[in-house]
């Protein structure tokens, strides 16, 4: 086994440009947690609590090869190495789950914590439980040498009790750990140092009064970096995170500020240039990312992630870390509190993922999130040259379903990664409220290394061909709503559609399932519309007296309190009745079904007041009493004082968005509140946006109750004085997606009475054109409308001033680029139109230009589609299929025929030339002086395997080539009429070899091992 120096790393990329792929490399496992990786060369060394490894793919317990608490692997392929160390450790009725059975209830306690290599890559170092290796006595340390593998004979003293962390220099080894003792008598506070040559303890002996996990070299070996759940070193402060001289012991200042709450202990170290990256773990929510030190031991960035981290590396500068990150809200990019285990919205924690050092002391998150399904995320990582990452823990599936135990790799494109394409969704909701009309609505998803996602919209099946494609920034935590109007369809007619995610590199993610969906033919009674719309839940509240009233899409209740008055007159122009509330506890009408908050969701109502005092209007509360109130809300709409309507949403902090006063006027007013946790949250009053939250992402904690009416408003800004809202309300409404500003134009139009849309689209911006070869793709950005878009218009001219109208119209589509192929060469303009569904069109977009450049003539070789002879002497025969053909004229003559397919010619160009190149057989009689001449024949419509003499089609005067003679086994190119053929282009074209004396010739035909006909067409 041959062992190089570690390799060193190119210098850090700019912030987000790349990382390793998120699709696991082949890679060997281990049956148990791996806890320690150290890359030498292309050498992987790997310790942790396993007793065997088995091949990528194998199942446990299956084509298991022994390997006890150590192995190696090819760094490079993933494949087991021979190195094979015997290390045992002692058997004990331990119940350590980090010590594998034996059984009869006992356990062998031999787990290798930690590896180093020394920097002239000569000696790997192992601690850990063992005592023994080889038969050896090797108490917590062992030393092997990397060139042959073998267990160096340097050994003195052994550790009493667990060595977690070892690391290196050319001539000293220091270890840490929880140990008192030393095996030669010396007493050691969990720290100690020994000779590399000879194995002798050192007299350098600092004192941690505990745990000591990870120790690190600052890279200019000035300071050892320790790392654990200590309070001081030496007697003093700091805690967790300290650093001490390499030749004393003493300690040299590091963490002076003392970063690590007492609650916190580190988890683990690692270099890359001048900095070093610390990860911690505790016991609540405190110091669990990853901070980033500077050589003097100031902290530099930290991305105060919460969920404990346990590993961390630095590839081409890009920090990746392994953790149960559930909430990284500080970072830039980052994301809220997920509340693992409790929303199914939210019930995920981040297994890995990938950062860098930005301005202000931050990081930023990148787009990278592979998962594993370990409790705690993955326990060590270590990198190989500057393109591989290597992932050990507990872990025995990577990306959800793909089974992998222990070990893992990840990999640059340039190394071998590939991208994951994205991960399919759920069936999109289809929904119109609008005849002829079908809106299709869905979520972004994940795409585990990709941040922009094309997102293709899938009708009837014909992935071929979907109907609209938008591309768009992709998040997994914070979902956005996407929708698209397709306008092309018949009342009546019946459709399915589905989505697929697509990445830059052209991965196509899993189609979702379909949503079948029937085009309405007529539009539905303006009481139906949020119904026809796929409202989840919809309260028209109708009911003229009773406890509760009914939701009539999912059959769910709200309770009617005393003082909430039902049978009241409604919105005009809308059958039915609404609820009046008095204003003081009991006036309120709650849920009795609870549910989790939504990343993406739509609130709607209609309501009426003349108040002074405000109120709240309705929200979800954790109380669904009608005279109590909550104690946690989220998603309210309340009313102030004056009369203003606010939003408000509540996780990491309370954000609200308020509209102008006046709405206690006594006037029916329609409001809606989106909830989009990709750009967040809007509101609309009477139709119209009032305000934006962008960021309002996250969601709170709550499974709760949607009340109307009244619920605790304390703690919202501009609080009214009263909590119990005086007033009138109908239309209660949820929806699964954001509804857009179109809909609720629509909404509030259905009840107030029909508007004309006059109100055209937005010009479309963004307008691009790109050429390849003789064609120009054009793109566009969305316009936006106040109903929807129904397609975009695209035009040409041959200046940029030209007139967008019926004349220049090439194109109309419902997405948002176009394709205008077979150009002549030449500058063309396009310039591009939005139109509604009520036929209002934008006006055109500035012109852009693309230039179609000449192609050089193209030479393209034909093989003919059917090729034989006919002989007069046999009239019957058919030689299709025959390895030969022959010709001859005089009294018994022979014919030979080729057909060829002539490509089509665009209009811009010519077929400017063609040759035919024929190969006579190795047969003596196949060559001959006579001319043969090639000669048009007018019918194609001939079979090579049914033609005969008698059949065989006329052969034409026109001569369009001839060959004045050939020889044996040779071959022949022969000039032919180019016009003849260019007559032909996008044609069949059967030519004939007619002889002119009553010599033979033989030629091979296509179906001959060699020698085929070959016509070649040159086109420019």
């Amino acid at each position: 086994m041959i062992i190089t120096a570690p390799v060193q790393q190119a210098p850090a990329v700019d912030a987000g440009i790349e990382t390793v792929t998120a699709a696991p490399l082949s890679t060997w496992q281990t049956n148990g947690t791996v806890w320690a990786i150290q890359v030498v060369g292309d050498v992987a060394y790997v310790g942790g609590s396993f007793t065997a490894v088995r091949p990528p793919g194998a199942a446990p317990g299956t084509q298991e090869v022994p390997r006890r608490f150590a192995a190696a692997f090819d760094a490079r392929t993933g494949d087991l190495l021979p190195w094979n160390p015997v290390i045992a450790g002692p058997i004990t009725t331990s119940s350590d789950s980090n010590c594998p059975s034996v059984g009869g209830g006992k356990r062998e306690c031999g787990t290798v914590w930690d590896m180093d290599v020394t920097p002239d890559g000569g000696t790997l170092y192992l601690s850990g439980d063992f005592d023994k290796v080889d038969g050896k006595w090797r108490m917590g340390l062992a030393g092997f040498d990397t060139a042959s593998g073998q267990l160096t004979n340097v050994y003195r003293a052994g550790i009493y009790g667990r060595a977690m962390a070892v690391t290196a220099t050319n001539t000293t080894v220091y270890v840490g750990g929880n140990f008192t003792k030393l095996s030669d008598g010396s007493l050691r506070n969990r720290l100690a140092a020994f000779s590399r040559t000879t194995g002798d303890t050192l007299p350098w002996a600092p004192s941690a009064d505990n745990l000591v996990r990870k120790l690190k070299m600052t890279p200019d070996g000035s300071k050892l970096v320790v790392g654990g759940n200590f309070s001081t070193i030496n007697g003093s402060a700091p805690r967790r995170l300290a650093a001490v001289d390499p030749v004393s012991g003493a300690r040299v200042p590091f963490n002076e500020t003392n970063n690590f709450h007492s609650a916190a202990w580190v988890t683990d170290l690692e270099t890359f240039g001048d900095t070093l990256y610390v990860t911690g773990e505790a016991s609540g929510s405190v110091n669990e990312g990853v901070d980033a030190y500077n050589s003097a031991g100031v902290r530099q960035h930290f991305d105060n992630c919460l969920g404990a981290s346990h590993s961390v590396a630095v590839l081409r500068g890009v920090v990746y870390a392994g953790s149960h990150a559930h909430n990284c809200n500080s970072m830039v990019d980052g994301f809220s509190e997920q509340y693992q285990g409790t929303n199914p919205q939210t019930a995920r924690r981040y297994k890995l993922r990938a950062e860098v050092a930005v301005g202000g002391g931050k990081f930023q998150l990148l787009n990278w999130t592979p998962q594993t399904n370990d409790g705690n995320g993955p326990r060590e990582m270590a990198v190989a040259g500057n393109d591989i990452l290597w992932v050990g823990g507990e872990f025995t599936l990577v990306n959800d379903n793909q089974p992998q135990q222990g070990l893992t790799r990840f990999a640059y494109k340039d190394a071998g990664g590939t991208q994951t394409p994205p991960r399919g969704g759920d069936a999109p909701t289809v929904y119109s409220a609008v005849p002829g009309r079908a809106t299709v609505s869905w979520s972004t998803g994940e795409d585990r290394d990709s941040r922009m996602v094309t997102y293709q919209v899938i009708k009837d099946g014909n992935t071929a061909s979907p109907v609209y494609s938008v591309t768009t920034e992709t998040k997994p935590w914070y979902p956005g709503g996407m929708s698209y109007v397709d306008a092309s369809v018949t009342p009546g007619s019946t459709h399915s559609y589905a989505i697929r995610g697509v990445d830059a590199d052209g991965n196509k993610g899993p189609v979702s399932p379909a949503t079948s969906f029937t085009v309405p033919g007529a539009a539905p009674a303006p009481a139906d519309v949020p119904k026809a719309d796929a409202a989840r839940v919809f309260y028209p509240l109708d009911e003229t007296g009773g406890s509760t009233v009914r939701d009539v899409v999912s059959n769910r209740s709200l309770a009617v309190g005393s003082r909430a008055y039902l049978g009241q007159a409604g919105v005009p122009n809308l059958p039915g009745t609404a609820v009046r509330l008095d204003g003081r506890s009991g006036g309120a009408l709650a849920d009795q079904s609870n549910e989790w908050g939504r990343k993406l969701a739509s609130v709607e109502l209609w309501f009426n007041t003349t108040t002074n005092s405000g109120g709240y209007l309705a929200g979800l509360g954790n109380s669904r009493s009608t005279t109590g109130t909550s104690s946690t809300t989220d998603r309210i709409l309340y009313m102030t004082n004056d009369g203003r309507i606010t939003f408000g949403v509540s996780s990491d902090v309370r954000r609200t968005i308020t509209s102008g006063p006046g709405l206690n006027n006594g006037q029916w007013h329609h409001v809606v509140a989106t909830v989009d946790s990709l750009v967040g949250t809007t509101l609309y009053v009477d139709g119209v946006a009032v305000g934006t939250e962008p960021d309002a992402h996250s969601i709170a904690r709550l499974n709760g109750y949607w009340r109307i009416g009244g619920d605790t408003l304390s703690g919202w800004p501009s609080r009214p004085s009263s909590d119990w809202f005086a007033g009138t309300i109908d239309q209660f409404a949820l929806y699964d997606y954001p509804m857009t500003s179109g809909q609720v134009v629509r909404h509030r139009d259905a009840a107030s009475g029909p508007v004309a849309d006059t109100q055209a689209p937005t010009v479309p911006d963004g307008v691009a054109a790109s050429v390849n070869g003789s064609t120009v793709t054009v793109s566009w950005q969305a316009s936006t409308d106040n109903d929807s878009i129904a397609e975009y218009r695209v035009y040409r001219g041959s200046s940029a001033g030209f007139t967008a109208n019926a004349g220049s119209l090439i194109a109309s589509t419902g997405s948002l680029s176009t394709v205008d192929a077979g150009l002549a060469p030449g500058t063309y303009y396009y310039k591009v139109a939005a139109a509604d569904p009520a036929g209002n069109v934008s006006a055109a977009s500035s012109a852009v230009s693309a230039t179609v450049q000449a192609a050089p003539p193209t030479p393209t070789a034909l093989g003919p589609t059917e090729d034989t002879w006919v002989n007069s002497t046999i009239p019957g025969a058919t030689a299709g299929g025959s390895w030969v053909m022959r010709v001859r004229a005089g009294a018994n003559p022979q014919v030979s025929y080729l057909k060829f397919r002539i490509p089509a010619v665009p209009e811009w160009a010519s077929l400017q030339s063609a040759t035919l190149q024929l190969s006579t057989s190795a047969n003596s009689w196949a060559s001959t002086a006579e001319e043969q001449q090639i000669r048009l024949v007018t019918d194609s419509s001939w079979s090579q395997s049914t033609m005969t003499w008698p059949t065989a089609p006329a052969v034409s005067a026109t001569v369009v080539g001839s060959l004045p003679s050939i020889g044996v086994d040779d071959t022949k190119t022969i000039t032919l009429d180019a016009a003849t053929l260019a007559a032909h282009a996008g044609q069949d074209i059967s030519l004939a070899i007619v002889g002119t004396g009553g010599d033979n010739a033989e030629f091979d035909t296509s179906e001959a091992p060699a020698g085929s006909p070959v016509l070649t067409v040159v086109i420019g």
